[in-house]
């Protein structure tokens, strides 16, 4: 048996147990904690109950970012402490783009999807995406400025608000504007799959896609992308 380790500490404590592509258990902590007190004790836990030890673990996968930088940077030293005890390969992948993964099938040719994600500031991280690449990777707007970056960056003024999906766990500021009035919400849709992040760090692994540098995610400012018309 393969066994991965998927790690999200973004914006809350999301630990899973996979084999292949299948999610083993899970342990998701809602409320708010320290989360740097816990991790460790919550993986022991995940591990003992499941009868296996940490040298049956054969890779981790986790969130690299966008999310509050002090959690994404605990599961990175984590990561980091079992790549090298352990000598597994370690895979980080965005919270946009495993959201994005997750409806990427059940999208229309004329769709494009904004992932709106929450970093503890006014406004958010925003990343967007048709359904053949992604056009705007992991920007931060504050939200008075959202539907100006919209109308004013080059790659999305000309999209019909009507083919936006908005994901993620900030849709409320964009439900607030009445420019994104005619947008469709996914509110089921607001926090990274376990799943698709272990099947993307599988697809990495028989890839041999090995990421030798482990680093969060830091999100670009807007305003700088709109100044030089990006």
């Amino acid at each position: 048996m393969m066994y991965g380790l998927a790690l999200d500490t973004s914006n809350k404590l999301q630990l899973a147990l996979l084999n292949e592509d299948r999610v083993v258990d899970t342990i998701v902590l809602k409320e708010k904690i320290n989360i740097s007190d816990v991790i460790l004790q919550y993986i022991a836990t995940l591990i003992d109950r499941n009868k296996i030890t940490l040298k049956d673990i054969n890779y981790i996968t986790l969130i690299n970012g966008a999310g509050y930088f002090t959690g994404v940077r605990i599961a990175i030293v984590v990561a980091k402490i079992f790549r090298l005890s352990l000598n597994i390969p370690v895979f980080t992948f965005s919270t946009s783009f495993i959201m994005f993964k997750e409806i990427s099938d059940s999208l229309l040719e004329s769709n494009f999807v904004v992932s709106s994600v929450d970093i503890g500031k006014s406004g958010c991280v925003i990343s967007v995406f048709s359904k053949q690449e992604q056009i705007v990777s992991d920007i931060y707007v504050d939200e008075d400025n959202l539907a100006d970056f919209f109308k004013n960056h080059e790659s999305l003024s000309g999209i019909s608000l009507k083919n936006l999906v908005i994901i993620g766990n900030k849709q409320s500021l964009f439900k607030e504007i009445d420019y994104f009035a005619e947008a469709t919400y996914c509110d089921n849709l607001v926090a990274t799959s376990m799943k698709i992040l272990g099947m993307e760090a599988i697809k990495s692994y028989n890839r041999g896609d090995l990421q030798p540098k482990i680093e969060p995610l830091y999100a670009k400012e807007a305003d700088v992308i709109i100044k030089q018309g990006k």
